[in-house]
């Protein structure tokens, strides 16, 4: 059978001054110092024609000639020292038997020939003058029958300059077609201070009748800038995938998307082998490390191959988190089942919330099977992600009122599951729904200002809990065709708590009088501010379809009572002089609607020869529970002050 040489490599390289010397040849009869001949400049330049035919054929490459010999050689490897500037460099292609060379500054590894190791790809050159990052290079390929992939090169780093993009890794090299594992794809090159993050490069095969080996992972997504909205993180390389008559092992990984202002993409799952090989899993979303971002989605499971006795399709990648008001990443889809026997893989789960202004991600559908699959079952669904409990409200400061509390975030949607076999196979149940966010707590009021019977302030009103995701919907199945199986509903996620109101802050005291005519009397305590009212809690999520339909999701719990009550009124000042009166006791603040009233302020004493102040009215309580407050004590004086009027409903007795 004719061979074709795999990805020779061919290089320009200067060749250096070839050295001439002057040859002498001793015969009888003469002398050993006697000069009979020299040769002319061609035949100097003359090689070892023994030795250049031998090399030919046998023989491992150098800088001059990079290609092993046709035979026997591996590839010649470049370095720092053979590759200089910027310049590309492709490792050299291995003989018959031999290894493929490492390719440098983003050149490609060599290729083996029959029966060796591909050449790991070159890693690329960071951007120069702040430009873009260059690309790593390709892993060479295993030997035509026996060897591994080179590993792709890493992604050249992005300059500096804004809106520039890495490198994207290089892809891994394919393994042997009998053995060998493939290579993996090379990382995505960093973003730099502006710029975006490299794709991943994509996984190496496996051969396509391989009897040992493993497809490689993708490469990971390269970090973007989180400062602009340029700088996104890099997109995960791919799994590689298993021949199409490999026996063994499953689909590589897809790699995880990197980080960055909005989150890379994950890669994508390989496909698995024949026999006992799953799909490969789907990469991870990468998350958003900026103010206001989005996460990236996860990737979609590996499909299986034909005929899988041990093995599924690959599980869908989980979604990366948003920031802010961003949206976070979607699980990916689980992989299909075998054409003819297998299952499906699972969703991914959806990206939670970082922030009560963002939007969760949504589950992954799972997998159906093949459109002949005699057997198999569908891919369950994936959660929805889960909603984030809002920010409790701050306290009031110089006397104000508190602030609201913040709304939860809703819960994922979970996703639908996948179909299985009408031969012999079972529904995928639906995905969970994602839990809702509680409401944040309402700020207290800040006290009234002593002395200067200003009103306290006004507690912040409590957020409102969030709704529950839905679950999603159960795949169809059957038991020859006629007996249902039909997977689950997936339950709703659970409602979000209300969050409770703010208490109100107490009244500021009255000022004393001063023994000045006109001026002897206590000046009246500040009204307690009024309490804050909570908020509402949410309802939990519906449950999906399915032979038995998922349970309603729990709605979230109302606020405790009493909360949100109203601040004590504050107290009276007190008289001077001979005959001064004292201040009347401030007025307790209404609760709020599951609050107590404020008890009312005490009255402030009067001298001898004058009244003691009335203590303050009580708050009034909540209009759907609660208490009114206590009225406040009189003050001492002659006579006493008068107690304050309890609030309704009317207390119960101390």
């Amino acid at each position: 059978m004719a061979y074709a040489r795999r990805d020779r490599s061919s290089a320009t390289r200067s060749t250096p001054a070839a050295s001439t010397s002057t040859s002498r040849v001793i015969t009888p009869g003469v002398s050993a110092n006697s000069v009979v001949g020299t040769p002319t400049a061609a035949a100097a330049t003359l090689g070892n024609p023994v030795a250049d035919f031998v090399r030919f054929f046998i023989g491992n490459g150098t800088a001059d000639n990079v290609n092993g010999g046709l035979l026997i050689g591996n590839g010649f490897n470049f370095d720092a020292l053979s590759c200089t500037g910027d310049v590309a460099c492709n490792g050299g292609a291995g003989g018959l038997i031999g290894n493929g060379g490492n390719g440098y500054n983003g050149g490609n590894g060599g290729s083996a020939g029959w029966f060796g190791n591909g050449g790991a790809g070159g890693n690329g050159v960071t951007g120069g003058n702040g430009g873009n990052g260059g690309s790593g290079g390709n892993g060479g390929n295993g030997g035509l029958f026996i060897g591994r992939g080179g590993l792709g090169g890493v992604g050249g780093n992005a300059g500096g300059n804004l809106g520039t993009v890495a490198g994207t890794g290089g892809n891994g090299g394919s393994g042997g077609l009998l053995a060998g594992n493939g290579g993996r794809g090379g990382v995505g090159g960093y973003g730099g201070t502006a710029g975006s993050g490299g794709n991943g490069g994509n996984g190496g095969a496996v051969g396509a009748l391989s009897l040992l080996g493993r497809a490689a992972d993708g490469g990971n997504g390269g970090v973007g800038n989180n400062t602009n909205a340029g700088g996104n993180g890099g997109s995960g390389g791919n799994g590689g995938d298993n021949g199409l008559f490999a026996v063994f092992g499953d689909g590589g990984r897809g790699g995880t998307g990197g980080n960055g202002a909005n989150g890379g993409t994950g890669g994508n799952g390989g496909t698995g082998s024949v026999l006992t090989g799953s799909g490969g899993r789907g990469g991870v979303g990468g998350n958003s490390t900026a103010t206001n971002g989005n996460g990236g989605n996860g990737g979609v499971g590996g499909n299986s191959s034909i005929i899988v006795l041990l093995g599924s399709g690959g599980r869908g990648g989980d979604g990366g988190t948003g920031a802010g008001t961003g949206t976070s990443g979607s699980g990916g889809k689980g992989g299909a089942g075998a054409l003819l026997i297998g299952s499906a893989g699972d969703g991914g789960t959806g990206g939670s919330a970082l922030a009560p202004a963002g939007v969760v991600g949504v589950g992954g559908d799972g997998g159906s099977v093949g459109a002949l699959s005699l057997f198999g079952d569908g891919g369950t669904g994936g959660a929805g992600g889960a909603g984030i409990d809002g920010d409790n409200g701050a306290n009031g400061s110089l006397g104000g009122g508190g602030s609201n509390g913040r709304n939860g975030t809703a819960g994922g949607q979970g996703g639908n599951g996948g179909d299985g076999s009408s031969v012999v196979g079972h529904g995928g149940s639906g995905g969970a729904g994602g839990s809702g966010g509680s409401g944040g707590s309402g700020g207290n009021g800040d006290n009234g200002a002593a002395l200067l019977g200003l009103t306290g302030g006004k507690g912040g009103a409590g957020g409102s809990g969030a709704l529950g995701g839905g679950g999603g919907n159960a795949g169809t199945g059957a038991i020859l065709f006629f007996i249902d199986t039909t997977g689950n509903g997936g339950a709703g996620g659970r409602g979000g708590n209300a969050g409770a109101g703010g208490n109100g802050g107490q009244g500021g005291s009255g000022a004393n009088g001063i023994n000045v005519t006109g001026l002897r009397d206590g000046a009246g305590g500040g009204a307690g501010g009024a309490g804050g009212n909570p908020g509402t809690a949410a309802a939990g999520g519906k449950g999906g379809t399915g032979a038995t339909n998922g349970a309603e999701g729990t709605g979230g719990s109302t606020a405790a009572s009493p909360s949100g009550n109203g601040g004590t009124g504050g107290t009276g000042g007190n008289g001077a002089g001979g005959n001064g009166k004292g201040g009347k006791g401030g007025t307790g603040g209404a609760g709020g609607s599951v609050g107590n009233g404020g008890n009312g302020g005490t009255g402030g004493n009067g001298t001898a020869s004058g009244a003691g102040g009335g203590g303050g009215t009580g708050g009034n309580g909540g209009n759907t529970s609660g208490y009114g407050g206590y009225g406040g004590t009189g003050g001492t004086g002659n006579p006493a002050g008068s107690p304050g009027s309890n609030g309704t409903p009317t207390p119960p007795t101390p």
